[in-house]
C-alpha cells in the first residue's frame, strides 16, 4: 500500500497479465521486491524503499516485524524516528493536513447506479452452473 500511495501502482504491477503479476510477487523470493529509481525521487529518498523491502520480505522470520520484537521493530525503523506513536494512540496528533470540503468534490467518484432486479429466492440460482 504504501508503495502504491506514492507510485500509484502496485510494485508487483503487470499491466493487467496476470501470470506476470504472479511471477513478479514469487520473484521476491530470489531477489526481493523490485523498486525503481523514480521511487526515491518521490518519496523523499531511500527510507521508504528500505521499509517496503524489510514489510515484504518473502520470509516471515526476515520480515520487518515478524521477529521477536514484533511492531517495535516496525516503530523503531529509522523512517519513524520523530514520530511519536504514544501520541497517536492518545490521539493527541493534528492531522498534517486538513482539506477544506470543496476541495473533496473533485475527488469523490460519481456513484455508478446499477438496475438489479431483487431475489425473491423462488429459482435456485445455481441451476445453469449444472
Amino acid at each position: 500500500m504504501i508503495h502504491e500511495l506514492v507510485m500509484s501502482s502496485s510494485p508487483f504491477s503487470s499491466g493487467g497479465n496476470m501470470t506476470a503479476l504472479f511471477t513478479n510477487i514469487v520473484t521476491t523470493m530470489y531477489g526481493g521486491v523490485k523498486i525503481s529509481k523514480e521511487f526515491d525521487e518521490k518519496a523523499g529518498g531511500p527510507l521508504v524503499a528500505n521499509l517496503i523491502r524489510g514489510l515484504c520480505a518473502f520470509k516471515g522470520n526476515e520480515r520487518l516485524g515478524g521477529k521477536a520484537q514484533g511492531m517495535d521493530e516496525v516503530k523503531g525503523f529509522a523512517l519513524f524516528a520523530d514520530f511519536d506513536f504514544d501520541a497517536l494512540v492518545r490521539r493527541e496528533m493534528s492531522a498534517p493536513w486538513k482539506p477544506h470540503p470543496d476541495e473533496l468534490d473533485g475527488l469523490r467518484e460519481q456513484e455508478e447506479v446499477r438496475d438489479v432486479e431483487p431475489y425473491t429466492g423462488d429459482e435456485d440460482v445455481f441451476a445453469s452452473f449444472g
